[in-house]
């Protein structure tokens, strides 16, 4: 099944619901994987540990922005939290975690809890957030001032 927007176009394999994020000229962005594309474990009180299994190329760049006026830190190569937490706008407000990829892409993750991000050596990398329900994640497609005009549209900063 494919999907397209001005700016994206989405491919949807029916047989196990994986996603691959391409741009407009069916360039691929971004897949999941295709044998365990997602996971999600029930936790206390209605939480949920949601897991989504990527696929990044071997170069790919991919780094997490962190507050207003915080250098961006890298992602291949190691696990880390990536929720900036409270007070990570200059206003207090909590930001939530952003993923770029120098592809042209970026993925907003509006999480409740934690979110974590790890890449092995091994080629296996995955994104987790513990969310209250189900998980969220915006992809927005675009050069890196574009990402962060969509980032701060999306968390009501324009």
């Amino acid at each position: 099944m494919e999907l397209a927007t001005e700016k994206l176009f989405l491919r949807i394999n029916k047989t196990n619901g994986s996603l691959c994020y391409c741009d407009r000229e069916k360039k691929e962005l971004l897949s999941e994987k295709e044998k365990e594309a997602r996971l999600v474990e029930d936790l206390q009180d209605g939480w949920k540990r949601s897991r989504l299994f990527l696929k990044l190329e071997k170069k790919e760049r991919v780094f997490a922005l962190g507050g207003e006026g915080r250098e961006p830190v890298s992602l291949r190569g190691a696990a880390s939290y990536i929720t900036p937490g409270e007070g990570s706008w200059q206003d207090g407000r909590k930001r939530p975690a952003f993923v770029c990829s120098d592809k042209g892409y970026g993925l907003l993750i509006p999480a409740d809890g934690p979110v974590f991000f790890c890449d092995r050596p091994s080629g296996d990398t995955w994104l987790c957030a513990d969310v209250r329900g189900q998980m969220e994640m915006y992809f927005i497609a675009g050069n890196r001032g574009e990402l962060e005009n969509a980032c701060r549209f999306l968390c009501g900063r324009l």
